[in-house]
């Protein structure tokens, strides 16, 4: 709508009711977003996602709410960023709330030499304050600024400043954690997600997505990509869910929504994984990897066999220990066991390389004990590229598609549609002024 048309309606109709006014600025104000590397091509994907946020929606005078940059490593590399944080000249930063070291001067928020590993988050936090009089409504959008040696980031999110109080919650509710069953190793598809969530109000709703390995139609490339996901429906603490059927590792994404329509924001915590290994796993005209990940405490002690079913052509069994992405610490041969005790806590790896380039195909049986899980943080190590059924290189799978989905994820987050304001809805009477 454009400001004439604004003009008309007001002199046609008077005052407008604020609340119906913030109902339709918060709603049609811009969404945090993802910000990638920009080049002579236009945009690409290269697995270090940088993605802005603020913990509410709107402020009224003298409120206060807080800034994330998150910055998400899905390289097989550890990125060093140096981050500038523009804040909008309507707001003033809370002192002794800059996360991190950052340094606050003239309008800016400077962080410098911030080391993200890979398979890891990390998120620069401020408070920020509104001031005490606000006079009309206006929104002010916040800008990141994200410098690594390869390329240059830019993020931003908007949010809605209010003369009054806000009458209806703008609080977004937060995914605090996600567990996939009691164990990482399973022998079924149906599992139950144990989902942690809080709100200031409530939560109301979750979507569930499901992300896999995958190779592309025709094109010999893999990615992750989304296997299954739900519509917005009623939160549950337990859900039973079942997993894709192909073998390897799954994770699973859960965002939140409360019944104002405020939506979760993606990190670490709203993901878990965990590895399905089916009875018989076969392949046909190709060589690939199937990846199986594991989390284990230290001191575990560790047997994974591999046994070829079927097929003339060759199966492998190759494992990378935790913070490994160059050469495989064990590899193993079909029917012999793998044996080993975990050295530290963290996310072990068993990939199975599989050579099975003719109609007659491959059929293995894989098995890992203990279970491992429930899942924590790792690093994913490096793949395998198979010259011959014995030979492995440092390349690595994850330089392809990155170490896990959440930077896929960061980068086209669920929203909801928007909700019809109720009849009850309170109503506060206050002149409207646009610029």
């Amino acid at each position: 709508m454009d400001t004439k048309t604004h003009k008309s309606i007001i002199r046609s109709r008077g005052y407008f009711l604020l609340a119906i006014f913030v109902m339709f600025a918060l709603l049609i104000a811009q969404l945090p977003g993802a910000a990638f590397a920009s080049t002579n091509d236009g945009e690409y994907y290269d697995h270090f996602v940088v993605y802005k946020y603020a913990s509410k929606q709107a402020l009224g005078p003298g409120e206060t709410l807080t800034y994330t940059i998150l910055l998400y490593n899905s390289t097989t590399d550890e990125v060093i960023a140096d981050v500038v944080d523009t804040l909008p000249v309507e707001l003033s930063v809370v002192d002794g709330t800059v996360s991190d070291g950052g340094m606050y001067d003239a309008g800016q928020i400077t962080w410098s030499g911030i080391e993200v590993y890979p398979a890891t988050e990390v998120k620069l936090t401020f408070d920020a304050v509104a001031p005490d009089e606000i006079d009309e409504v206006v929104k002010v959008t916040n800008v990141a600024k994200v410098t690594t040696s390869d390329n240059v980031y830019e993020t931003e999110t908007t949010t809605t400043l209010l003369p009054e109080l806000p009458v209806d919650d703008v609080e977004n509710p937060v995914v605090e954690s996600v567990v996939i069953d009691e164990k990482d190793v399973l022998t079924s598809k149906d599992v139950t997600l144990h989902i942690k969530a809080t709100d200031n109000v409530g939560v109301e709703k979750m979507l569930i997505q499901e992300f896999q390995v995958i190779e592309k139609p025709n094109s010999g490339k893999v990615a992750w990509d989304v296997t299954d996901t739900t519509d917005w429906i009623p939160y549950e603490e337990n859900y039973d869910w079942t997993l894709g059927d192909l073998p390897g590792v799954h994770f699973v994404g859960v965002w939140v929504a409360d019944a104002a329509g405020n939506v979760s924001n993606a990190t670490q915590n709203s993901f878990d994984f965990a590895s399905y290994l089916e009875e018989e796993s076969t392949f046909v005209n190709k060589i690939t990897n199937v990846p199986y990940a594991v989390y284990y405490d230290a001191d575990v002690d560790v047997t994974a066999t591999l046994t070829q079913l079927t097929g003339e052509s060759g199966v492998m069994l190759y494992v990378w220990f935790p913070g490994n992405f160059g050469e495989v610490d064990i590899v193993g041969q079909p029917g012999e066991p793998v044996e080993f005790t975990t050295g530290k806590a963290g996310t072990y790896i068993f990939m199975v390389g599989v050579m099975a380039p003719d109609p007659a195909g491959v059929s293995y049986n894989l098995s890992i004990t203990p279970e491992g899980g429930p899942s924590a943080w790792g690093v994913m190590p490096g793949s395998v590229s198979l010259n011959s059924a014995t030979e492995s290189t440092t390349m690595s799978l994850f330089d392809e598609v990155g170490v896990d989905p959440i930077a896929e994820a960061l980068s086209d987050q669920p929203g909801m549609e928007p909700l019809v304001p109720s009849a009850d809805m309170k109503t506060v009477y206050l002149t409207m002024i646009f610029r």
